[in-house]
């Protein structure tokens, strides 16, 4: 029951919520794992948004990601050398690295909290 009303939670939001939740975790290493975990997220996040928002573009030969929208625009604008930034597909390397380092911290998260949740019920099973 829980999982379609999680589908439908930003992004965004569902990282703020398990960044929240972090704080209340008594393991630091735990901790310090999701926090990890969710500043990778946040990371493929913000490039996953560009790549699929923004218009590629060609520009001195190489491919780039222009903002075209009023609010991109504004916050990638230089107005000391009045041109508007660009994203080059080679900084979404590192954000495909950061993506395939933040699946496997999530496994192994999932797995951990599995084995956690296990280990909670056989403690508390009636003997």
């Amino acid at each position: 029951m829980v999982e379609p009303v999680v589908a439908t939670i930003d992004t965004r939001l569902k990282i703020e919520i398990i960044k929240e939740r972090a704080k209340h975790i008594s393991a630091t290493d735990w901790k310090s794992n999701v926090g990890n975990y969710c500043n990778k997220v946040e990371n493929v996040f913000k490039y996953r948004n560009i790549v699929c928002h923004t218009p590629a573009v060609l520009k001195n030969d190489s491919w780039t990601f222009k903002p075209v929208a009023a609010a991109k625009l504004l916050k990638k604008i230089d107005i000391a050398k009045k041109d508007v930034g660009h994203v080059s597909v080679g900084e979404l390397v590192s954000a495909i690295t950061a993506g395939r380092e933040a699946l496997g911290a999530g496994e192994i998260l999932l797995e951990n909290f599995r084995r956690l949740n296990a280990e909670k019920q056989r403690r508390t099973a009636p003997r």
